[in-house]
């Protein structure tokens, strides 16, 4: 008997494919800052404080008085970015499953904004913008067991102190997965932190070098783009690296959040006017829904001394 006589081929709803890009670590480097307006300004004020003053009282008993100095402002203006994908009435009828076709097309539009946005931050990261950096290469390699990340990156971090004032607990190290995976492959570094934390049978983790470190985390970079052409064979890359191709290490500061009276690595400034993570538009013709997410935004490195760039680590 025909097997098709007794079964009708149905989808089966316990499973499907797709795929989903791992997260994106822009808002872990440059704060989100939600702006009432397309454009605006923020304040800058100087390094007066760290300046050695008289502070004698004069003859009268008058405190000595000073004058404070503000920096030209900072400005930002929001410039629309938006995408939109048309989920047809006769798909999501013809769909054994149609709440699994509306996430797939709603992750679609939202996951081409976030992609964006995070090459935004990738471009911009690079020894013209980043003035406080260094190119490795032979020993100094951190994919050399000769070499001695861990040192060169307390180094780094001095170098950041130095030049805005802040403390190293309040900094980042973001590193792709390649160059993770070499610093802790790296015998110099499996051993400082063994040792000095007690995990001589237990292999090291992100925590565990950013505790050696003495700054707050590690902000792994995985994340991945198609770099096949349409057409042809997929092929999947990671985002990261930047700085035209090398591999990278980027030592940064942040406050994680926005906020006032303390310098900062970079914010995406994001309009509260005309932000639609997901909006929806029924259309006639064709039939079916128009499914959009926009945003308008400004990404500003707001203070490249916050930052030192490692290029060519492995």
């Amino acid at each position: 008997m025909d097997s098709s006589a007794v079964h009708i081929t149905t989808l089966d709803p316990r499973i499907s494919v797709a795929y989903q890009n791992k997260d994106f670590i822009h808002d872990q480097v440059w704060p989100i800052v939600p702006a009432e307006k397309l454009s605006g300004m923020y304040a800058k004020y100087s390094k007066q404080s760290f300046r050695p003053q008289l502070d004698n009282l004069d003859e009268g008993g008058y405190p000595k008085q000073y004058r404070l100095d503000i920096e030209p402002y900072g400005r930002f203006e929001c410039r629309g970015h938006g995408v939109s994908v048309m989920e047809l009435d006769d798909t999501r009828d013809n769909a054994d499953n149609p709440a699994e076709i509306d996430i797939q097309f709603r992750n679609f539009v939202q996951g081409v904004i976030a992609l964006n946005r995070e090459i935004e931050l990738i471009n911009s990261i690079n020894t013209t913008t980043i003035s406080q950096n260094t190119t490795l290469s032979g020993s100094n390699l951190w994919s050399n067991d000769a070499s001695n990340p861990i040192k060169a990156i307390r180094g780094y971090a001095k170098t950041i102190e130095q030049a805005i004032g802040v403390s190293r607990k309040d900094m980042n190290l973001l590193l792709p997965r390649p160059v993770l995976d070499a610093v802790m492959d790296n015998a110099t570094v499996r051993a400082y932190v063994q040792y000095t934390q007690n995990l001589m049978d237990t292999p090291i983790s992100p925590d565990n070098i950013a505790r050696a470190l003495q700054i707050r985390k590690i902000v792994v970079a995985e994340n991945l783009y198609l770099s096949s052409a349409e057409g042809a064979t997929d092929t999947l890359a990671y985002n990261w690296p930047s700085a035209a191709g090398a591999s990278i290490g980027l030592l940064y500061y942040s406050t994680q959040n926005p906020a006032a009276l303390t310098p900062n690595f970079g914010y995406f400034f994001r309009s509260k006017i005309g932000y639609y993570p997901i909006r929806e538009v029924y259309k006639k013709t064709p039939r079916g829904t128009l499914i959009i997410s926009e945003e308008k935004r400004d990404s500003i490195m707001v203070e490249p001394n916050a930052a030192f760039l490692i290029v060519n680590p492995i």
